[in-house]
């Protein structure tokens, strides 16, 4: 799960670099500046429980496909975190929670 965390996030912060996506779907959220950033985490965390119950559950996808399916969503997701509140600069410790958050809830769907 981590590779694909990884792998997904440095190429999405490459392919936003480029497109701006961020920005763009930053100025379509109708929030504070300061909720951004949870909000998307939320999102993130929202479809995961429903990957997760439909997915394994109800379609039967293999743990294995899910586990890559989170690790890229959870890279996307900590990537547009960490472009939406690059004003407020997010340190190493707030990451690594952020990952270990989604590590326990990931596996705790199984």
């Amino acid at each position: 799960m981590l590779l694909p965390l990884i792998l997904s996030q440095i190429i999405y912060l490459k392919i936003d670099k480029r497109y701006y996506i961020t920005n763009t779907i930053s100025s379509k959220i109708s929030i504070q500046q300061q909720w951004k950033a949870a909000f998307c985490f939320c999102c993130v965390v929202i479809s995961i429980f429903v990957i997760g119950i439909f997915g394994i559950d109800v379609i039967g996808i293999p743990d294995t496909i899910y586990n890559i399916l989170n690790g890229i969503l959870a890279g996307i997701g900590l990537g547009m975190i960490s472009k939406m509140s690059s004003k407020k600069k997010i340190n190493h410790k707030t990451v690594e929670f952020l990952v270990l958050l989604r590590y326990i809830i990931g596996y705790n769907l199984v």
